[in-house]
């Protein structure tokens, strides 16, 4: 027998969101399932067969206006049976009775099938992996720009909120606060001399290195800094580093380009219902999304 119910704790969401995409090699990170939890504890849902879990989706949202579809999954030996179907309709019920964006990064075999469900490309990005140690060699002869980074606890919270939703389009203030606080995460936020914020990074840990989260910047030397800096935190050399960059003609190197990074993976972010305010992002100051939460 095949049901559906919420998730009622966070360690299910260790045990089966986050689990199940490490099956499929998604290289999740743990220290995620808090902080998306926290968000929004309703938005998590699992499809059970004889009270065994096989499948899982999330449905966050950011607040009345965004919810963001990160994992989805049906266990390989339970694939074409319905379930998947079941679980997203079920799930669908926890944001279609409002008037709201609807987000996800949809893998390239599969954006087919979110368009048929009404879901509109709106800008391409990709995964591109490198090590810490290649980082820190290229770093040496690159040209530095002189600028204010501070720890993001250091930073006064409002005004981090208000620069992430400037970038994301909706406020998701228990996220970050959960993302910066995180043990398992380092935050770098970059002043201008006058005082004025100019980028924000986060970087943190999952199974197989370390992986940026949100990461912005009003100019790549400035978004270089961040990532130099937010690197040299990572204390094992051979330690692998990832980011997900939106595909964007800067007029220059980007930095995937600067580090010599490879391209291991692309998505589409795609929207369903897009409002103004989803739709024309600031792409040129975004240097790395979620894929996990937009």
């Amino acid at each position: 027998m095949f049901e559906v119910r919420r998730v009622s704790n966070v360690e299910e969401v260790y045990d089966n969101h986050i689990a199940f995409g490490i099956k499929e090699n998604w290289n999740g990170s743990y220290g995620d399932a808090l902080s998306i939890y926290s968000q929004d504890p309703k938005g998590f849902f699992l499809g059970l067969v004889d009270h065994k879990p096989i499948a899982a989706i999330q449905i966050a949202k950011y607040d009345s206006s965004y919810a963001h579809i990160a994992t989805y999954i049906v266990l390989k030996e339970y694939r074409k049976m319905g379930y998947g179907k079941k679980l997203w309709d079920r799930a669908w019920e926890h944001v279609c009775k409002d008037d709201i964006t609807i987000g996800l990064d949809g893998v390239e075999d599969m954006q087919g099938a979110y368009q048929n469900l009404g879901f509109v490309p709106t800008f391409k990005s990709c995964r591109y992996r490198s090590t810490a140690g290649q980082i820190a060699e290229i770093s040496k002869d690159l040209n530095r720009v002189d600028i204010i980074i501070k720890n993001a606890r250091n930073v006064d919270f409002e005004d981090l909120v208000t620069f992430d939703t400037k970038h994301v389009g909706a406020p998701r203030s228990v996220f970050l606060k959960n993302m910066i606080e995180r043990q398992d995460a380092h935050s770098a936020v970059a002043f201008d001399p006058s005082g004025r914020m100019i980028g924000f990074a986060i970087l943190r840990q999952s199974i197989d290195g370390y992986k940026f989260a949100q990461f912005y910047a009003e100019r790549t030397d400035v978004a270089q800094e961040l990532f130099i800096n937010l690197c040299e935190r990572v204390p094992q050399k051979s330690v692998f580093i990832f980011i997900d960059q939106p595909i964007v003609s800067r007029g220059n190197k980007d930095l995937h380009e600067i580090f010599n990074m490879e391209l291991i993976a692309r998505c589409a972010r795609m929207l369903y219902n897009p409002s103004d305010a989803f739709k024309n992002l600031p792409l040129d100051n975004i240097y790395g999304t979620i894929w996990e939460f937009g």
